[in-house]
């Protein structure tokens, strides 16, 4: 299954069927309102301005249905969800469109430059048509072609003609349960089984699996339900970037844990699944750049009077970096302002506290109010973190924690941020059972995460920071 040419598709359809809506909405926008100075329509389509608004508006819509997630997921595509994100999406377009341009139909100067409508008032009920009509144009089309390409393809599936390239981990009895439960369906679910490993198989022996048959799912089979142990398998899988799925057991299924997709009849727990939907991820992601260039625009000169402080404080660099985890298990760098000694950690990790002496004299006030996470701005900016996310840790102790908590690789189905609702409600954690207990909040944020909720999380880190209990 090539997830990228069905994704051209997508691409390819919209594009036409926007040009051919963008067009007829040209001819009919001529027909109520007219030009003085080009009395047919052959000469006012051919207006160098016209002509640059029809080559320019199918891109624009392109944009937009990209923005809103369309193309993310090319595969297994509900059509009630398509039509919902179909219709908003247009609906903004529309919006936008009538308002930037269409209500600007009216009289100008008279110039032989310049096409002047014959128009002289146009009342709200023909606005309304026009609004109405402008939608119609771009929906109809985009909406029938969408809809027939994810109708054959459905089709398809569900014929066992294409699915997702599939290994299964595990060769049990559980394994050949699966694959006759699997095989047993009336429509197939979109998994094409290509091989199979050892529940025991290694990450690097998966990963030449992967890269040698050219994988796009994981299906996990373990004989033995042991949420540890499954837990640290799907961390190892995450950064591998690739679906995760696992038959789910009964009490999963009463627990609410199970999030069916429109092909699969049999109950998954999807452990690689984002939670947000692809538009409010790009819309956070958008809200992340913008937010992150002005934050370090505007405090560059606080970062300058710090790095000055640092440097004469003590020894050392003026900002600290380290390996974090981040979205689907990928390490990255974090940098902050330096708080504590150059050699805080030569006898290994150790977690801090607040009587902790490796913190330097500075470094205590940058920690209560949270100045020395300033720097991670440029992580947002980068894509590492976002402004409200939880917590990211070192893989040290994120394996420690999963000994306890094995949930916690649920933590990585969305980015890490600067703030959190367990940085808000419980603060620094000086012992992994405090980090256990902070992660409680932090799974209650994945699970309820929100343009909302982020808004909430970002007004009690400022009263945080105003009133210095950053420590």
């Amino acid at each position: 299954m090539n997830q990228n040419a069905q994704r051209i598709k997508y691409i390819v359809g919209d594009l036409l069927a926007t040009a051919a809506g963008w067009l007829s909405f040209y001819i009919y926008r001529f027909d109520i309102t007219g030009f003085l100075t080009v009395p047919t329509l052959r000469e006012y389509l051919t207006l160098p301005q016209v002509e640059l608004n029809l080559l320019l508006g199918p891109l624009a819509w392109l944009a937009l249905y990209a923005f809103s997630g369309y193309y993310q997921n090319p595969y297994f595509k509900s059509q009630t969800d398509e039509l919902q994100v179909t219709f908003w999406s247009i609906v903004f377009g529309t919006l936008v469109a009538f308002f930037a341009m269409v209500i600007d139909d009216v009289p100008f100067i008279n110039d032989e430059d310049i096409a002047v409508l014959k128009i002289v008032h146009i009342s709200p009920k023909t606005y309304l048509q026009i609004l109405l009509t402008l939608f119609g144009c771009i929906f109809v089309p985009v909406y029938l072609v969408r809809y027939f390409i994810t109708h054959h393809v459905n089709g398809q599936i569900q014929s066992g003609k294409l699915g997702l390239r599939t290994l299964l981990i595990g060769e049990g009895k559980a394994s050949q349960l699966l694959q006759r439960e699997l095989k047993a369906e009336k429509r197939q679910n979109g998994y094409l089984i290509i091989k199979t490993v050892p529940e025991t198989a290694s990450f690097e022996e998966i990963r030449n699996v992967v890269d040698e048959n050219h994988i796009e799912a994981f299906l996990l089979a373990p004989d033995k339900h042991d949420a540890r142990i499954i837990n640290h398998r799907v961390y190892e899988l995450l950064p591998l970037e690739l679906p995760i799925r696992m038959k789910a057991s009964n009490e999963e299924i009463l627990n609410g844990q199970v999030h069916t997709d429109s092909l699969t009849t049999l109950p998954m727990i999807q452990y690689s699944t984002d939670l947000l939907s692809p538009f409010k991820r790009n819309l956070k992601r958008l809200a992340d750049v913008v937010s992150s260039a002005l934050a370090l625009i505007l405090l560059l000169p606080l970062f300058l009077i710090v790095a000055i402080i640092i440097r004469h404080d003590s020894p050392g660099s003026v900002f600290f970096s380290q390996e974090r985890i981040g979205r689907s298990g990928k390490p990255f760098n974090i940098y902050k302002f330096r708080s504590m000694r150059t050699d805080a950690e030569k006898d290994g990790p150790r977690l801090s506290s607040t009587m902790d002496r490796r913190i330097t004299k500075v470094g205590r006030y940058l920690r209560k109010y949270r100045i020395d996470e300033l720097p991670q701005f440029w992580n947002v900016l980068k894509g590492d973190m976002s402004l409200v996310g939880p917590r990211p840790e070192r893989d040290y102790y994120i394996r420690q924690i999963m000994d306890i908590a094995p949930y916690y690789s649920k933590l990585l189905q969305v980015r890490p941020g600067i703030t959190s609702w367990g940085m808000v409600k419980y603060g620094y954690a000086s012992t992994i059972f405090q980090m256990v207990e902070r992660m409680r909040y932090d799974l209650m944020y994945v699970n309820n995460c929100s343009i909302a909720v982020d808004l909430k999380i970002l007004g009690y880190t400022v009263r945080t920071v105003l009133t210095g209990k950053g420590i």
